[in-house]
């Protein structure tokens, strides 16, 4: 039971976030939101790590701590302010289900690199994702391909799955010897100063922001629900179920994203969403067939 109740938290948690991101978009510009974000998230697992105090491991060296510092910039700092961009100019729904394919994304780059084998399930799974993308941009239009008339708030999708992408490949060939509450202080800082500059100008363009108290509940969701549960939800399913099954798990988050748009912000799914929702959560259900079976082939 404890099981399910951590894979739960961990999919609502991070499909919460297109959603909570889109409900503050009428009050904070993208770089305000990702400064309050994870200069929050900082200040609470700075406090977290101060309380467990010698069982942290802080970065052994100046490599190390440069390392997570690029790396706060890339995953938090440039990934956050483009998926805030996002989900301003289209629905938390579609840009849900578009991020939900940096998995095959990943896995296409490391298929290129070597790194990952070829099976007739991987590129099975990567050919459904793409296809569920396509249809979810173009809502189901693929005439506007030819005509590059594709909408601003898909394409900051697309820059957020390239980010996202980046930051999973690069991460996995850093050599990291902190604890997992002192990198995410570490990455959170950089993304917070990374974004401080555009956080000024948009200051000074539309001022700051003037919060009712429903902003105060979507603000403290988004720190506490969509950063901190989220984060030691993942880690210690990891640690219970294996990362292939907390992984399979992750398949669920663009439908999570959409019951939560339509529950939350009475956005409505059109049949372009249904389509390539479908295509998308299949193709990661394939690919991470694969990595079972070429885990479990490992093993024998």
């Amino acid at each position: 039971m404890l099981n399910l109740l951590l894979l739960a938290t961990m999919t609502t948690s991070f499909g919460s976030n297109p959603v909570i991101g889109r409900a503050l978009t009428e009050v904070f510009g993208p770089a305000q939101l990702t400064v309050f974000r994870w200069t929050c998230g900082a200040l609470l697992f700075a406090g977290i790590a101060w309380l467990r105090g010698p069982r942290e491991r802080w970065p052994c060296d100046t490599a190390e701590w440069s390392a997570l510092l690029g790396l706060g910039v890339l995953g938090l700092g440039i990934c956050s302010y483009a998926s805030y961009r996002g989900v301003q100019e289209t629905t938390a729904i579609s840009f849900g289900m578009i991020f939900a394919c940096t998995t095959a994304a990943v896995v296409a780059c490391e298929w290129a690199m070597g790194v990952a084998r070829a099976t007739a399930l991987l590129l099975s799974g990567m050919a459904l994702c793409l296809a569920g993308a396509v249809i979810i941009i173009t809502r189901g239009q693929l005439a506007v391909l030819a005509g590059f008339a594709l909408n601003t708030g898909e394409l900051w999708a697309l820059v957020t799955v390239s980010a996202w992408t980046a930051y999973t490949l690069i991460i996995k060939r850093v050599r990291i010897t902190a604890t997992p509450c002192v990198v995410f202080v570490a990455t959170c800082i950089a993304g917070a100063v990374t974004n401080i500059p555009i956080a000024v100008v948009e200051t000074l363009r539309q001022g700051l922001p003037v919060l009712h108290p429903h902003h105060i509940a979507w603000l403290v969701a988004l720190v506490l629900f969509g950063g901190a549960a989220g984060f030691i939800a993942y880690n210690v399913a990891v640690q219970r179920v294996g990362a292939v099954v907390t992984s399979a798990a992750m398949t669920l988050n663009p439908l999570t994203t959409a019951v939560l748009a339509f529950a939350l912000l009475g956005e409505r799914m059109g049949w372009y969403h249904a389509a390539g929702g479908a295509l998308v959560i299949g193709g990661l259900a394939l690919i991470n067939l694969d990595k079972a079976r070429q885990l479990t082939g490992a093993r024998c």
